[in-house]
C-alpha cells in the first residue's frame, strides 16, 4: 500500500488512518461545526482533516473522497477554492504539502508585510480577524465552508480567544477543523467547543515494513528508525532531508546512558542538524523510559526524581522556545542548570 503525504490521494492511502477515517465520513453529515483531530505527530492526521473538506465541499454529496469531477473537487485539487480556508503559522509552510500551502498564504499576513524577517512559528490574532472576514460572506460556491488548522497549538494567545469566538458564533454551514499533536496546548475552552476524534499512530512494525516496502530502506536502518517512535512522516521527512543518519547518532549516543548531557558543543551539531524542538523531544523520551523501566520494577531512586526534574526542565525550554527568546542562549542556560 502506498502512503504519502500527498493530500490528493484517493483512496486514503494510509492503512493506519482508516479505521479513524471510517469514524470520520460515516458521520460527516451529522458532525458539529467544531472537530478536533489529536494523536502522534506526523502519522497523517491533515490527511484526514483534507479529506473530511473534499467530500464536505463536493457537489454530490458522495461519502468517498470527493467525486473528483465537480467544478467543486476541481477547484481543491486545484488549490484555488475559494471556501476552503487553511490557517497555520509561516514556519510550517516548510512542513505541509503544497496544497495546504497554497491555500494558507493568504493569511500569512505579517509576510505579506516584509519578506526580510524569520517566519512566523504562530498563528496571530490579525490572521484570524482575516478569517473571520472572510467567513462572513456567503459561500462562494453556495455551499459549506471549511477551515483547517493543520497545527492548532501554534496559535498565540490573542488568536486563540478570537478562534474561540468564531467556534461560540459560528457562520452558517462552517466547519473548523483542528488537528494537533499537542492537545493539552489548546484553551480547555476551544477543546470543549470540539468534537473530539483521536487518531492512533502505526506499531513501530508497521513503520519499518512501510519504510522498507515504500521509501526502500534497508531493513535493518528501518528497524532502527522505527524504533524511535516518531510518527512516519517524521522519519521521511528526515531521510529527504538527509539528516536520518544524525538521528541514529543522537539515538545511540543518549541510548541507556545515565546522563545525556555533555557541553553544549557536544550536543550543538544535533540541535543543528535536527532542531532544537526536535532534540529536546527526544531528550524528554529518554528521561520517560529511564523513570518508566524503574517505575516497572517498583523502585523509584533519588536519580529517578532528579530525572524528572530535567523532564520539567526540557519542557519549560521547549515552551519558551516557542516566543522570540534567543535559542541558543536558552540551550546553554538549560544545559548549565541540569549539570550543575
Amino acid at each position: 500500500m502506498i502512503c504519502t503525504l500527498d493530500l490528493l490521494a484517493s483512496p486514503m492511502p494510509c492503512e493506519w488512518l482508516e479505521n479513524a477515517r471510517i469514524k470520520l465520513i460515516s458521520r460527516w453529515q451529522s458532525l458539529p461545526h467544531g472537530i478536533l483531530l489529536t494523536g502522534p505527530e506526523m502519522i497523517g492526521k491533515s490527511l484526514l482533516a483534507f479529506d473530511l473538506a473534499r467530500i464536505m465541499l463536493c457537489e454530490t454529496d458522495q461519502d468517498k473522497s470527493g467525486c473528483g469531477t465537480c467544478s467543486s473537487c476541481q477547484l481543491v485539487e486545484q488549490s484555488v477554492h475559494p471556501d476552503l480556508h487553511v490557517v497555520t503559522s509561516e514556519a510550517s509552510g516548510n512542513f505541509l504539502s503544497t496544497h495546504f500551502v497554497r491555500h494558507a498564504e493568504r493569511y500569512w499576513l505579517e509576510k505579506k508585510l516584509t519578506s526580510a524577517r524569520k517566519p512566523s512559528e504562530q498563528v496571530g490574532v490579525e490572521s484570524i480577524r482575516a478569517l473571520n472576514q472572510n467567513l462572513a460572506a456567503t459561500a462562494s460556491r453556495g455551499a459549506r465552508k471549511v477551515v483547517i488548522f493543520p497545527k492548532a497549538d501554534q496559535l498565540n494567545h490573542n488568536a486563540a480567544n478570537a478562534l474561540l469566538k468564531l467556534l461560540e458564533e459560528p457562520t452558517r454551514d462552517t466547519f473548523i477543523i483542528l488537528v494537533t499533536s499537542s492537545g493539552h496546548r489548546l484553551p480547555a475552552t476551544i477543546r470543549s467547543r470540539c468534537i473530539h476524534f483521536s487518531v492512533k499512530g502505526p506499531s513501530s512494525s508497521v513503520v519499518a515494513t512501510w519504510l522498507r516496502d515504500e521509501k526502500g530502506v534497508d531493513p535493518e536502518t528501518a528497524t532502527q528508525l522505527s524504533g524511535a517512535g516518531l510518527g512516519p512522516f517524521v522519519i521521511t521527512d528526515l531521510i529527504e532531508r538527509g539528516v536520518d543518519g544524525a538521528l541514529l547518532e543522537f539515538l545511540e549516543s543518549i541510548r541507556g546512558r545515565e546522563s545525556v548531557f555533555g557541553e553544549f558543543e557536544t550536543l550543538k551539531p544535533f540541535f543543528e542538524a535536527l532542531g532544537d524542538e526536535f532534540v529536546l523531544e527526544l531528550l524528554q523520551r529518554q528521561f520517560l523510559k529511564q523513570v518508566r523501566r524503574s517505575a516497572s520494577a517498583g523502585v523509584l531512586s533519588a536519580s529517578d526524581k532528579t530525572i524528572m526534574d530535567r523532564f520539567v526542565e526540557i519542557g519549560e525550554v521547549r515552551e519558551s522556545l516557542r516566543t522570540t527568546i534567543d535559542s541558543q542562549l536558552a540551550l546553554e542556560d538549560m544545559l548549565i542548570r541540569i549539570q550543575s
